[in-house]
């Protein structure tokens, strides 16, 4: 076992420790670990942890993030979808007698009931995300988890970039339009390098800061009705806004002209395509369209 807690942030002990369990990596599972103590304590320090916090780490790995919490928080949920990490990082904890970290064997986006219920303790998320799953672990969160307020998340510098893309740039879409409105994003760290991590990966990494919203500014029981609308909007890029609303099964009873002349009413541009538009303007559609006011 290690002496210091310091020793999992080197690449040679991560080799030693997985090859003392026979543990091999998942590439499925994105498992690169941050090696970088000062960047780790830049990471958690953006969480704002206070004494009374309960939060939620995803992917906690060996405990790069873990144990620099541990000491700032009440409680961490260390969700790890790996059996054998699961079991380096509880040995570890044991050895150094850290008692307030509950490790949840399971997979984020498919948590069991007791899953739900601890994630649904929390008030704060943090997590060094996969990169084939970072950005939906995000949206899951703010869809499902109404409790957590905040969410700082590492992720591969593009979805990163997708999240927080503003109207006119190239990577602005649905994603952009519906996370922005249920929160307040921004990239507090970013060009993160790949030797930050081990294994290195092949891509820069951005921390992600999410403010949740107040769920009475979002009117909680319209969020679904929200989202299909937000998907219908940017459901074909190089369509028009009107183009695209006729083809939304949501709004099948409303005629071609009428959706162009609320279009043209609200933009004073029939033409205007939904990349062009933040997700303020949108609702102004959606808003006139829900109250029967069309």
């Amino acid at each position: 076992m290690i002496s210091s807690v310091l020793d999992i942030y080197v690449p040679s002990v991560i080799d030693s420790l997985l090859a003392k369990t026979s543990i091999s990596l998942k590439k499925r599972f994105g498992q690169n670990f941050l090696t970088n103590r000062a960047i780790a304590e830049e990471i958690v320090g953006f969480l704002d942890p206070a004494k009374d916090d309960v939060v939620v780490e995803v992917g906690p790995g060996l405990g790069s993030l873990t144990f620099i919490l541990s000491s700032m928080v009440q409680t961490v949920i260390a969700v790890e979808i790996d059996r054998g990490l699961v079991k380096i990082l509880q040995k570890l904890l044991n050895h150094f007698n850290i008692d307030n970290v509950k490790i949840v064997n399971e997979d984020l986006l498919r948590l069991s009931k007791e899953g739900s219920v601890y994630v649904g303790s929390a008030s704060k998320m943090i997590g060094n995300l996969p990169y084939a799953s970072g950005q939906k672990i995000v949206i899951n969160t703010l869809e499902k988890y109404r409790n957590i307020k905040r969410i700082v998340a590492t992720l591969q510098k593009e979805a990163a970039g997708r999240i927080t893309a503003s109207p006119g740039k190239k990577e602005y879409g649905f994603v952009s339009a519906w996370v922005q409105y249920l929160a307040e994003t921004r990239v507090v760290r970013d060009n993160l390098a790949p030797g930050n991590f081990y294994p290195v990966p092949e891509v820069f990494s951005s921390v992600l800061l999410v403010d949740t919203k107040p769920d009475q500014q979002l009117k909680c029981r319209e969020l679904e009705k929200v989202k299909r609308f937000l998907k219908c909007c940017f459901s074909s890029k190089r369509k028009s806004l009107v183009n695209n609303l006729v083809n939304c099964p949501d709004l099948a009873d409303i005629p071609r002209n009428r959706i162009k002349e609320l279009v043209e009413s609200v933009f004073k541009n029939s033409k205007v395509r939904a990349e062009e538009l933040d997700f303020m303007k949108l609702l102004k559609i959606f808003t006139k369209i829900n109250s029967g006011n069309y």
